[in-house]
This record gives structure tokens, sequence and C-alpha cells, in this order.
């Protein structure tokens, strides 16, 4: 091969090697814009603000929240309105048995009734204390029985027991309920009362009243 041949194929060789340079350049080139208008068209895209779905997130969390709170404060005002009504009941029907009112106490308890289970320690005083009052003495022994099957050293319970013991001619089993209770409320005023009075008016120093007990 001439000289003039050899640089004419190195020129040739040398040509398609620059073209292929230049198609592989503007390849390249072209994927870059590409990738380049594609990451444009993210940062564009309408995307979601961070800051707003924060706000979003939190304003449903404090609703959540604030949902929450209300019915809480329901709950607690629900609660304090029935205490409420149910002491003024309690009022209500221990100054009925005072006044020996007997039928609008017991219409009082029926409503009481309503707010409290009929075996609570609230209504079995009450029950117990009407029936003391109104010489159901029978109905009251039960009552005041199941009290202290509750509450064992209870002193109005056994302080009226003892004096149901008396009405039926039981003296020596309303000595020994006092003198039991006396020894488990040894500094107690109104024990001392009614063991002083045993055998007198002892009527008049019945445990009376009731305050609320679930």
């Amino acid at each position: 091969m001439s000289d003039s041949e050899k640089y004419a194929a190195s020129d040739k060789r040398r040509g398609m090697s620059f073209r292929a340079r230049l198609v592989l350049a503007l390849v390249f080139v072209h994927l870059a814009g590409g990738l380049s208008c594609a990451a444009r068209a993210q940062e564009n895209a309408p995307l979601q603000n961070p800051s707003v779905t924060k706000a979003e997130s939190s304003l449903s969390i404090n609703k959540k929240t604030n949902a929450r709170v209300g019915e809480g404060e329901s709950a607690a005002h629900a609660k304090k309105t029935r205490e409420a009504q149910i002491r003024d009941l309690v009022r209500r029907v221990n100054a009925a048995i005072l006044q020996e009112d007997f039928a609008l106490a017991e219409g009082l308890l029926g409503t009481l009734g309503h707010f409290l289970p009929e075996r609570s320690l609230t209504m079995l005083r009450i029950r117990a204390w009407l029936s003391f009052s109104s010489g159901q003495d029978a109905a009251a022994r039960e009552a005041y029985l199941e009290i202290l099957e509750r509450i064992e050293n209870d002193e109005n319970a056994g302080i009226n027991l003892a004096i149901l013991a008396t009405r039926a001619g039981q003296g020596k089993e309303a000595e020994r309920i006092l003198a039991d209770l006396a020894r488990r409320h040894p500094d107690s005023q109104q024990l001392r009362a009614v063991r002083q009075a045993l055998g007198m008016d002892i009527d008049n120093y019945s445990s009376q009243g009731t305050v609320f007990e679930e």
C-alpha cells in the first residue's frame, strides 16, 4: 500500500472514530438532558407540601384529642350531676322520715332506686331506717344484719339492732350487742348515750339518717 493510501485509511479511521465519538457524545447529552428534564419535572411536580401535611396531621390529632377531652368533660359533668341528684334525694328521704312522712319517704326511695342498685349501702341504710322508724322491725332487723355482713364494725347498724332487740324484749341480746360495739368503738359518744338510755325511752336514741354510699 502506498503512503497516500495509508494516510487515507488512517484519516478514514480517524474520521469514523470522530463520528462515533460525536454520536456517543450526542447520545450522552440527550440522555443527560432527559435526566435533567426529568429531575426538573420531579422538582416541579405538584407534591404535597411537607409542612401542610404536618399541619393537617396535627389538626387531625387535635380534633381527636379535643373530642376525647370533650367526652371526658361531659362524662365528668354527668357524674357530678348524678351525685348531686343522689345526695339531694338522700337528704329529702331523711327529712321525710324525721317528719314521719313515710309515704313520701317511700316515693323518694323509689326515685333513688333509679340511680343506685337496690342492694347498695345507701339504699340498704335508708330502707333499714325507714323500716325502723315506721315500726317494721323485722324488715329493719334484716336490713341491719345485711349491713353488718358487709361492714362488720358498722356502729349505726349495731346500735339500731340493739334497740330492735330491746323493743322485742331481748334485753340480754341488746346488752351483748352494745358491749361488743363498745369494745370496737371505745370513744363513741353516741354509743355511750344509747347504753345510758337502755331501758328508758330507747326509741329517741336510734341511729338516724344516712349519707350517700355506693
